[in-house]
């Protein structure tokens, strides 16, 4: 049980980096689409 720890430890910790990564992936598409209509509506 106490070998398996770090292993889940570990994991939870990837996929909590994997969580924040694909998070701030998605803030930026969405800034990135709001300024492209801010120029559109601007042009």
């Amino acid at each position: 049980m106490l070998l398996q720890l770090p292993i889940l430890l570990w994991r939870d910790m990837k996929s909590r980096q994997t969580a924040l990564s694909n998070l701030l992936i998605l803030m930026a598409e969405l800034t990135t689409q709001e300024q492209k209509q801010l120029y559109g509506g601007l042009v």
